[in-house]
């Protein structure tokens, strides 16, 4: 088929499978922040510190970077894609230093209501902080295999799915919070592990479309799923140990 689109002159028709995963992934990037933060701030009942506002800015920014580089790919135009990967190391980086201090200032938030939401706020810290690491780690796998389009493109939806955690998590947090309790944090790491695996069904279903267009699921997905689920369920014991509990500690008191 390739060899008859070259002979013709015409490129050979583009997939835009992954397109539909990023279209997939943006949904349910901006979708779970609805109740805990789109909501509450077309309401006026947002009362987060500027970096929260900033830390999510980011974030939302880094989803339509990834929506729009899947387009442009979609549409033969890789070398703007190449021109436009240069913002996105850039927002990895500004991404990378906002997710302590957002950690950071839900544990001072947390100070000022009781002892036990204090360290319950500093447990939590378990989460985004392992899902840091193992962004950074993807990120970079992704990026020394940019000349490996078949590698990278796969990596890079890896790790948009290992970030979905974080809003797909929020629907089940806002189902075990009391109706009419205040603001605080989740009720433990655990809350995290549902929205997760739920969120590695769309890699489950580009693992099918592989075995189905390749013969075979390619490494990058078996490898990346895997690390991604190692990161979701080891959370909770990283949570739940002392050594965890003094590193949080430890992190809080660096910002008075």
């Amino acid at each position: 088929m390739a060899t008859a689109f070259a002979a013709s002159g015409r490129a050979a028709p583009r997939s835009r499978f992954h397109l539909w995963m990023a279209l997939a992934a943006t949904f349910f990037a901006f979708s779970g922040f609805v109740p805990t933060y789109f909501a509450p701030l077309a309401a006026g009942r947002f009362t987060g510190q500027p970096i929260m506002h900033f830390h999510g800015m980011l974030f939302f920014a880094w989803t339509l970077l990834f929506l729009s580089q899947s387009a442009l790919v979609a549409a033969g135009r890789t070398p703007d894609h190449r021109k436009w990967g240069m913002l996105g190391l850039v927002l990895m980086g500004m991404m990378a230093v906002t997710v302590p201090l957002a950690s950071i200032n839900s544990m001072h938030v947390a100070q000022g209501i009781s002892p036990q939401t204090v360290e319950l706020a500093r447990r939590f810290t378990a989460v985004p902080l392992t899902g840091l690491v193992l962004m950074l780690g993807l990120f970079g796998v992704a990026i020394a295999n940019v000349h490996r389009p078949e590698v990278h493109k796969r990596l890079m939806l890896v790790l948009m799915v290992s970030m979905l955690q974080a809003p797909f998590s929020r629907f089940v947090a806002v189902a075990l919070t009391p109706p009419g309790a205040p603001p605080g944090p989740p009720p433990g790491a655990f809350v995290s592990i549902p929205g997760g695996l739920a969120m590695d069904l769309l890699l489950v279903v580009a693992m099918v479309r592989d075995k189905r267009m390749l013969g075979h699921v390619h490494p990058a997905y078996v490898w990346g799923l895997a690390v991604v689920v190692a990161q979701q369920l080891m959370v909770v014991p990283i949570s739940l140990s002392d050594g965890w509990l003094a590193f949080a500690t430890w992190l809080q008191g660096l910002v008075r």
